[in-house]
C-alpha cells in the first residue's frame, strides 16, 4: 500500500496541483476572430453604429431594433491556412483548409404604426456564431540548448524519490492514476520522466529529493507536431426597442459553448556522445469542453444629418469548463545490454475538477455616416485587456492565484481598430474594409493586420453576399509552460471566403 507520512503532508501542501489549467489556456479562450455574416466581414466587422445585420447584433445588441421587417440569415465559411511555424532558427509552412457554418440568426421585429409612439419599434433576436476557430496545424522544427529534461526535472525537485518508484506490486498506471489523484499533475509529470530513464536522483535514499539528467548536450534537435480543433460558439438572446426614432437601445443574454481538443507530439534526438539518453519522443492529449454566460449591452443614436454614434459593453464571461488528459513517452536509452527503447504509457485519461474561468470584458465605441441610399463609412474602436482574464481561486490554495499573477504578466491591454464602407449601385453594393489589432501578449509581437473586400445582391426580399477576408496575424506560443518554454513564432496568412443568404419573412 501508498503510504508514507511525508507523502501525505507534500499531498496536503500541494493539492493545489490537482489542476493542470495554464495562462495560455486562459488566453486562448479570450480571443475572438472576425467572422459572422458575409457583410458584416466585408466592413471589417466596423458595425457597431449601424445595426440591421445579424452579426452586427452580436456585437452592440441595439441594432436588432434597426430591422423593419422579419428576417433569417444563414452563413457559410471558407477557410484556408497556411500557417509558419518559426523555431530554432528554420522555419516551415503547414496548409490547412475546411468549410463551414459559422453564423445562423433570426429577427421579429414588432411595430408600433401609431404616430405618437415613443417605442415605435420593439425587436426579438436570436444568433448563432462562431466566435473563435481552434483549428491549427502546424510543425515546428529546429535546434534547442534546452531539453525535454528541464520538463521533468521542474516537476520532480523537491518530490521524495519513493514517490516516483514502483513497488514489486504496483503497475506504471496504478502508480500515475495514484499520483493524479492524490498529489496531481506536477507528481505525473515527475513520475513519468524517471520511468522514462530522462531523470534520476542525485541518490538512492527513498527521501531524496533532488535529481539529475540522464541527457547531455550543447544542443538537441526538436520536432513538434501541434494539432487542435474545436470552436467557441456563441448564441445571443437580444431585445432592443427604438426610442422615437432618434435612439437604439439594446441588451443581449448569451450562452457560450467551448469545445477544444489538442495533440502535441515532441521528437527530441542529437545529444552528446556521452549521453544515456538517445531519442525521446512526448506526446500530451487535451479535451476541453464548457459552457458559459455573458451579458450585452448597446446604444446607437441617430442624427438627422446621417451621423450615427453607437456605443456597446461585453461583459466578463464566465465559463465553467472540465478537462480530461492522457500523455505518454518514448524513450531511447543505452544500458548495459546496449540501445532499449521504453514506452511509457500509463493508458490513463485524467480527469480534473471541474472549473470557473473569467474573460475580460469589452468596450466598443463606433461612428458611423451615412449618404442617403449611396452608401456609408463607419468606424469602431473596441478596447480588451486580455490580462484581466482570472481563474476562480479556491480556498486554501495558490495554484490559481499564482496562475492568475502570471495571466496579468504575459498578456497586454489590446485595441482593435476597424474601418468599413459600402457603396450601393442599385441592387448591388460593393464592400470593403480594414481593421488592425495590437499586440495581445505582452513585449512580443502579436497583432492581427487585415483588409477585407465584399458584394452583396439584393432582389425582393432576398440577399445574398460574399466576402473575403486577407489578414495577417502573428502569436507566440511556448512548448510547455514549465521547463522547456522555448517559444514558436506563429505567422498566419489564411483566406477566408464567407456566403451569406438572408429572406423576409
Amino acid at each position: 500500500m501508498r503510504v508514507k507520512s511525508t507523502f501525505i503532508i507534500f499531498a496536503l501542501l500541494c493539492s493545489a496541483l490537482l489542476q493542470a489549467q495554464t495562462a495560455t489556456d486562459a488566453f486562448r479562450y479570450s480571443q475572438e476572430q472576425l467572422s459572422g455574416s458575409a457583410r458584416y466581414t466585408a466592413m471589417a466587422g466596423a458595425f457597431g453604429a449601424l445595426g440591421g445585420d445579424f452579426s452586427a447584433v452580436v456585437d452592440n445588441p441595439a441594432g436588432a431594433a434597426v430591422f423593419i421587417n422579419s428576417e433569417i440569415g444563414l452563413s457559410a465559411e471558407f477557410l484556408n491556412d497556411n500557417l509558419e511555424a518559426q523555431y530554432g532558427g528554420t522555419s516551415k509552412k503547414m496548409e490547412h483548409t475546411r468549410f463551414d457554418i459559422q453564423q445562423f440568426g433570426m429577427v421579429f421585429p414588432l411595430n408600433d404604426t401609431r404616430e405618437d409612439s415613443d417605442w415605435p419599434r420593439i425587436a426579438f433576436a436570436f444568433n448563432y456564431q462562431r466566435k473563435n476557430d481552434f483549428d491549427k496545424t502546424f510543425n515546428a522544427v529546429g535546434t534547442s540548448n534546452q531539453g525535454i529534461d528541464q520538463y521533468f526535472l521542474y516537476y520532480a525537485d523537491g518530490l521524495e524519490l519513493y514517490n516516483l518508484s514502483l513497488a514489486n506490486d504496483e503497475t506504471v498506471s496504478g502508480v500515475y492514476q495514484y499520483l493524479g489523484d492524490q498529489v496531481g499533475y506536477g507528481a505525473q509529470q515527475a513520475f513519468l520522466g524517471y520511468q522514462a530513464y530522462i531523470i534520476d536522483p542525485i541518490s538512492n535514499d527513498l527521501n531524496e529529493t533532488r535529481y539529475q539528467s540522464n541527457a547531455q548536450y550543447n544542443s538537441v534537435n526538436h520536432d513538434y507536431f501541434f494539432r487542435s480543433n474545436g470552436a467557441h460558439k456563441k448564441y445571443s438572446f437580444t431585445m432592443s426597442g427604438q426610442f422615437r426614432n432618434k435612439l437604439y437601445l439594446g441588451i443581449s443574454i448569451n450562452s457560450h459553448r467551448i469545445l477544444y481538443k489538442q495533440n502535441d507530439d515532441l521528437e527530441e534526438y542529437g545529444y552528446g556522445n556521452n549521453s544515456i539518453l538517445d531519442a525521446v519522443r512526448f506526446n500530451n492529449q487535451l479535451n476541453t469542453i464548457g459552457t458559459g454566460v455573458s451579458v450585452q449591452l448597446g446604444g446607437i443614436a441617430r442624427f438627422d444629418s446621417g451621423l450615427r454614434l453607437g456605443l456597446s459593453y461585453h461583459s466578463p464571461t464566465w465559463l465553467n469548463l472540465y478537462d480530461e488528459t492522457s500523455q505518454f513517452l518514448v524513450s531511447d536509452y543505452y544500458s548495459q545490454n546496449g540501445l532499449i527503447s521504453l514506452t511509457t504509457e500509463p493508458n490513463i485519461i485524467n480527469s480534473y475538477p471541474e472549473y470557473n474561468l473569467r474573460l475580460p470584458s469589452k468596450m466598443t465605441y463606433s461612428a458611423a455616416y451615412t449618404f442617403g441610399e449611396n452608401g456609408l463609412i463607419s468606424v469602431d474602436y473596441s478596447t480588451r485587456n486580455y490580462g484581466n482574464a482570472s481563474y476562480q481561486e479556491e480556498a486554501n490554495s495558490n495554484y490559481f492565484s499564482n496562475i492568475n499573477l502570471q495571466i496579468q504578466q504575459q498578456y497586454a491591454a489590446s485595441t482593435r481598430l476597424a474601418v468599413g464602407g459600402e457603396y450601393r449601385i442599385g441592387s448591388i453594393s460593393l464592400r470593403g474594409g480594414y481593421f488592425n489589432e495590437t499586440d495581445r501578449i505582452a513585449l512580443t509581437n502579436s497583432g492581427s493586420t487585415g483588409y477585407t473586400l465584399g458584394l452583396g445582391y439584393q432582389w425582393g426580399g432576398n440577399a445574398f453576399g460574399v466576402s473575403l477576408i486577407n489578414q495577417e496575424n502573428t502569436l507566440t506560443q511556448k512548448l510547455y509552460s514549465e521547463g522547456l518554454t522555448n517559444s514558436i513564432i506563429l505567422n498566419n496568412n489564411p483566406l477566408q471566403i464567407t456566403f451569406s443568404y438572408n429572406f423576409k419573412l
